[in-house]
């Protein structure tokens, strides 16, 4: 991680310059999109997967760029919580449904169940690691499976 020069020497704050919340409109756009869709129980299950998975993958990058690339704001750490909790209740109905649905075979769409519960997992445990709740042992465990972060 690069080194960070001392917020003193600036003759601004970093919230002079902090990023607003607009960055996050693509994520909340999709979640927009996906709740209608769980409010309005339609049945397309497979577009509600794509849905959230792509939702995942603009988040990931979002995490990326606020959340590692640079100490978060308060700003970004409340946006990374929501998001994160959004996408784990959203996931968590979505893995329900795709257990309980006997038109789809999971294997046969490409997207395995396990694969939707593996997803969800990692979620979780990102909540935890940084916004709480997890233990010391189970972030290094994580940091050095997911990052190669020794102790």
């Amino acid at each position: 991680m690069p080194t960070l020069i001392p917020q003193s020497e600036f003759p601004f704050t970093r919230d002079d310059f902090a990023i607003d919340a607009r960055d996050w409109i693509p994520a909340l756009i999709l979640q927009a999109d996906l709740e209608r869709e769980i409010a309005e129980k339609r049945n397309h299950l497979l577009r509600r997967l794509s849905t959230w998975f792509s939702l995942i993958t603009i988040f990931r990058r979002l995490e990326s760029d606020k959340m590692i690339a640079v100490e978060p704001c308060a700003r970004d750490q409340k946006y990374h919580k929501a998001m994160a909790e959004f996408l784990i209740g959203s996931g968590g109905v979505l893995l329900l449904e795709l257990e309980a649905h006997t038109e789809v075979d999971s294997q046969h769409i490409g997207i395995p169940f396990e694969s939707v519960a593996a997803q969800l997992q990692e979620l979780r445990d990102d909540l935890r690691m940084w916004h709480g709740g997890m233990t010391s042992a189970r972030r290094t465990e994580i940091l050095g499976d997911v990052f190669g972060i020794e102790g």
